[in-house]
């Protein structure tokens, strides 16, 4: 759900932090997990999009199946993007709520606001399995999707379970019982695939497999070696080595069904 203030501002305070409206940029509130907030007078602006067809329209860009899409909160809209959303709206307005266009037009508008979204703020995809995606697994999704968000952070199973509302046990106990893996290993696994993906697109010139490990958190690189080699049955090195495509993938393998690796 994108929204926006005309005038007045609200802090929206949620369990991965607060945030502050400023001007009349776009944000996106919290959809599944629960928060508080306090606004002045203001006027409010509301655009929500269907999950599933969201999700599609971002598989037609990451060019795998349709997965969970994980925003981050904390990134600001850039100005060029907020003006392209202005635009995009204000000319799908029309055909969206008009009886008299056709259903191709609504269409192609939802389609164009759905693509304007998806560029207002940085996004992956998430392979989240089915049997998460429902509402008595709510909160271990919500523990995933917090990993995902932050990786790049120093966080801990203790701030995992408490931004998705849970007893560290319970998360461990969920987590083992729906994913294999431990908390802790379970974040080491997406850090994994952050690694990779930077890796294998290079889009720096000069890229080096120590400094792309140090960024994510892994200080010895002789076990990282070991761990990168156990998930993805090469070395970092071998990764890094491929012709690069430089076009930075969106999805991550963030899941083992198979067991703690």
């Amino acid at each position: 759900m994108v929204t926006w203030l005309s005038s007045g501002s609200v802090t929206i305070r949620h369990p991965e932090g607060a945030f502050t409206s400023t001007d009349a940029v776009p944000f996106l509130a919290p959809a599944e997990a629960s928060y508080s907030f306090a606004v002045t007078p203001h006027r409010h602006n509301i655009v929500k999009l269907e999950s599933a067809f969201l999700e599609n329209i971002a598989a037609e860009r990451h060019g795998g199946p349709s997965q969970r899409l994980v925003f981050d909160r904390a990134a600001i809209p850039t100005a060029n993007s907020v003006t392209a959303w202005r635009r995009v709206l204000g000319e799908a307005l029309p055909s969206i709520v008009s009886p008299h266009f056709s259903r191709l037009d609504r269409l192609h508008a939802q389609r164009s606001v759905a693509h304007a979204l998806l560029d207002l703020f940085q996004w992956q995809a998430v392979d989240v399995p089915t049997e998460l995606r429902t509402e008595r697994t709510r909160r271990l999704r919500l523990a995933v999707e917090y990993v995902h968000a932050t990786a790049h952070l120093p966080v801990s199973p203790a701030e995992i379970a408490v931004a998705a509302g849970l007893h560290p046990r319970t998360l461990q106990k969920q987590m083992r019982d729906h994913l294999g893996l431990t908390p802790t290993k379970f974040l080491r696994n997406v850090r994994l695939d952050r690694v990779r993906n930077e890796l294998a697109v290079k889009c720096v010139p000069g890229t080096l497999v120590s400094d792309v490990a140090t960024r994510w958190g892994f200080n010895n690189l002789g076990r990282f070696s070991a761990v990168y080699n156990e998930r993805f049955a090469e070395y970092p090195r071998e990764t890094l080595e491929r012709p690069a495509t430089c076009h930075p993938a969106v999805g991550t393998r963030a899941f083992s069904t198979r067991g703690e690796r």
